[in-house]
């Protein structure tokens, strides 16, 4: 058996290493690849998770699906991912937000991050202790957003105490930037009710 947890933005078939485990599994070797973190659209699976005779493995979420991050401004409203380990996020009233960077214990010594959602960046360090750190801050939870194009799909190896969710590097960095340029405030909304409106 081979285990190839890697991937390339190219879509293709006939790309060298889709033909290469394309060859593998003729010989009797089961091939099982990881298809890729650009999801859900039309051609997103990359090579070589596109080889014909390779099992390729995805995750699917609709964690996100459901509900969205609604704000006092006019945005439209934000698309969200819980991650695994974080119990439900549902904020129905206006939360006020604070950025702390990586999110690494000495981003927090100059904010105040106490009954607040806290807006950190992807890196650097694991989601686990980001979380962590929030909680010693005593947030009520945290938004950690992608540090590279497209949406973000993230375990904690842990169960939090606080709601964790992940957003896009677009959707993150403009939430950075209007925290930059003074309060922001967020509120959880249910698709289905604001349908219905």
């Amino acid at each position: 058996i081979i285990n190839l947890s890697l991937g390339d933005t190219m879509n293709g078939p006939d790309l060298p290493t889709s033909k290469a485990l394309d060859k593998v599994v003729k010989k009797g070797i089961v091939a099982v690849v990881a298809n890729g973190n650009d999801g859900p659209g039309i051609w997103t699976v990359g090579s070589p998770g596109t080889s014909g005779g390779a099992i390729s493995v995805g995750a699917s979420s609709d964690a996100g699906k459901s509900k969205r991050l609604n704000f006092m401004k006019p945005w439209a409203d934000i698309d969200f991912q819980l991650t695994a380990g974080s119990p439900e996020w549902d904020f129905s009233h206006s939360m006020i937000m604070t950025y702390a960077g990586l999110g690494k214990r000495e981003n927090y010594e100059n904010i105040n991050a106490k009954n607040k959602i806290v807006l950190v960046e992807r890196g650097v360090i694991s989601f686990k202790d980001k979380v962590k750190n929030a909680v010693n801050a005593e947030a009520l939870g945290v938004i950690i957003f992608n540090n590279e194009p497209g949406e973000l799909s993230a375990s904690l190896e842990m169960n939090s105490k606080i709601p964790v969710i992940t957003v896009s590097q677009k959707d993150g960095r403009k939430m950075k930037k209007a925290l930059e340029n003074g309060q922001l405030t967020c509120r959880t909304i249910d698709i289905e009710e604001k349908e219905k409106l």
